[in-house]
């Protein structure tokens, strides 16, 4: 103020804004993790949802949680700012970036994810993989809190054959009356028309194997079948991701599966 008096300017209107604490209640620095937005933009957060949190940690309306950037410019002022240092918080902050995931456009999200596998995965998305995200996009979006999220659950459509097989997955397959299951599909799967490969004929073939096998219990097909063609013991609808692949995709995959958890059945099968 002293300097501002000394060269008769007007003294501007000064206001605080609390620190930023880290979840451990310090400070925030580096050694808490990222501390630039370039950082937090490369852990998949969402331009928006940072802004909407920020702006969150130091200042209110109400109990509004969710502030788009048109109503933070409209609603703000000084009153308004906390008065006590904010703790950051990751889960408050994938919360936040999940609902601008989830209200985000589909074409927009099948850019940022196509650069994320790219980057993270060295894969390139073709026609059939990219019709296949954005035709499973509503389910991608529930299951991600992050781009990152987004573009690992998408994956599977990009990623080719020998792919890996998670946790649930493995455990799933292991087990040795899955293989009955599997083969069952597989030859479903073989007597099928190709032009009528779709979700409910996906579906019917697993109702109709799970009362053949498995007294109509649906969830021991659709699992074993979720693991096979996709590796992971989490996915979208598998009836909709079988159709996606096609006939042959599934088939193809359905007989990666069996090599490679039954590989000595299939040998004597074949003998």
């Amino acid at each position: 103020k002293i300097i501002f008096d000394a060269l008769e300017w007007d003294t501007p209107i000064f206001a605080h804004v609390p620190l930023i604490l880290g979840p451990d209640g310090a400070k925030l620095s580096k050694r808490h993790g990222a501390v630039s937005v370039e950082v937090y933009k490369q852990m998949g957060y969402l331009a928006e949802a940072m802004r909407n949190y920020l702006l969150r940690l130091g200042w209110s309306h109400g109990n509004d949680e969710i502030i788009s950037t048109e109503q933070a410019i409209e609603w703000f002022n000084l009153e308004n700012i906390g008065k006590s240092p904010a703790r950051f918080d990751f889960d408050k902050l994938d919360n936040v970036n999940h609902h601008y995931i989830k209200h985000e456009s589909d074409t927009h999200l099948l850019e940022q994810i196509k650069t994320l596998l790219s980057q993270d995965h060295s894969l390139e998305t073709d026609q059939q993989s990219e019709k296949a995200i954005l035709d499973c996009m509503d389910e991608l979006k529930q299951r991600a809190k992050t781009l990152k999220d987004l573009a690992d659950n998408a994956s599977l459509f990009v990623k080719p054959i020998p792919y890996n097989f998670d946790e649930k997955a493995q455990k799933t397959l292991e087990d040795s009356s899955v293989y009955d299951v599997l083969n069952a599909l597989r030859v479903e799967f073989g007597n099928a028309d190709e032009n009528n490969f779709t979700h409910a004929y996906v579906e019917k073939v697993c109702r109709d194997t799970a009362d053949r096998l498995k007294d109509g219990k649906l969830g021991k097909i659709g699992m074993p079948l979720r693991c096979a063609l996709t590796g992971r013991g989490a996915s979208p609808s598998i009836f909709k991701v079988a159709a996606l692949f096609g006939k042959d995709q599934s088939i193809k995959r359905l007989d990666f599966a069996l090599d490679t958890f039954f590989s000595e059945k299939n040998k004597t099968a074949s003998n």
